[in-house]
């Protein structure tokens, strides 16, 4: 899946939440988690879309990490209310997870590349540095 399709999947994601949110029993135990819940689901979309428009990779990293964590919190407020008995969407929490999933491995790779790519430059420093040969006494 490529980062388009990932971006439309994260969108549908976000407006299914709301079709759910909108369901939602009008009482404070209905309320209070499913607002938790839908601002969650919602960042997680939005904080994805911006971490596309980065402008470093440090900060496609730091974006794509609140993603990470706002889909979390969404898998936890929809098991939330599931456990209390509040409103169950299975399919929902399904797609919550494996885009969590997704995105936690986007996160991983992310980092692990960016990882690399310091400690080669770092390495190709070095070796522009040491290999400048110098000779003691020498007329050069």
């Amino acid at each position: 899946m490529d980062s388009a399709q990932l971006l439309a999947r994260a969108e549908r994601f976000a407006l299914d939440s709301l079709a759910f949110y909108r369901k939602l029993p009008k009482t404070p135990e209905g309320q209070v988690p499913g607002v938790q819940f839908y601002k969650a689901a919602t960042s997680a979309w939005s904080n994805y879309r911006a971490s596309k428009r980065g402008r470093s990779r440090p900060e496609f990293i730091s974006k794509l990490g609140i993603a990470v964590e706002e889909i979390d919190e969404a898998v936890g407020w929809l098991e939330f209310m599931d456990k209390g008995g509040i409103a169950t969407d299975k399919p929902l929490l399904g797609e919550a997870s494996e885009l969590c999933a997704i995105l936690t491995a986007s996160l991983q790779t992310s980092r692990t590349n960016w990882e690399a790519e310091r400690r080669a430059k770092h390495r190709s420093k070095n070796c522009a540095r040491s290999s400048v040969v110098k000779f003691p006494d020498s007329s050069f």
